[in-house]
């Protein structure tokens, strides 16, 4: 049986030479020498494997949604994909953080400080899982912080991620 590596979705002159596979199941074409230059969570080409007719997939936990978010952050010369549309972009900024997608980290970050007033806490526990220090002062006062300087403490335990931080983020 002969395994073929999906066509890219976001662009026909790609050439796809690895699989992304996401949590249902679907599967993205993508060029590795685009994962390695944009991304900074996986390998250069030819690194993990020397096999030039091997076939890859990378399976990932994330939603189909979110990997094609993803994929299009990673091609030169394609329009980025219009995140201002998302309502709650959590599992999206999320992945782009893990994978250091870096064409989106900046306006994923943008994204999710546009939504500090409706969701404070969601903000909160993204700046502090990633070091956003800087998108702490939007949500200091609906979240009753009086210092967020001063909130190291509870910062070390929100990042240990207990159940309930992590329902009311991924809602």
């Amino acid at each position: 049986m002969e395994v073929s590596i999906p066509k890219c979705e976001v662009c026909n002159a790609c050439e796809p030479d690895r699989t992304l596979e996401a949590s249902d199941g679907t599967r993205f074409g993508v060029s590795t020498s685009n994962l390695h230059r944009f991304s900074g969570a996986f390998p250069a080409p030819g690194s993990v494997n020397t096999d030039s007719t091997a076939y890859e997939v990378v399976v990932l936990p994330e939603t189909a949604h979110v990997v094609r978010l993803m994929v299009q952050f990673i091609h030169p010369g394609v329009r980025q994909p219009a995140i201002w549309q998302i309502e709650t972009p959590w599992q999206l900024a999320e992945a782009v953080e893990k994978y250091m997608i870096f064409p989106a980290l900046e306006v994923v970050k943008a994204r999710v400080r546009s939504l500090a007033a409706k969701y404070p806490i969601q903000v909160f526990i993204y700046a502090a899982r990633h070091g956003h220090d800087d998108l702490l002062p939007d949500v200091e006062k609906p979240i009753g912080l009086a210092d967020y300087h001063s909130m190291e403490n509870t910062l070390q335990i929100l990042y240990a991620e207990p159940p309930w931080v992590i329902k009311a983020f991924h809602r």
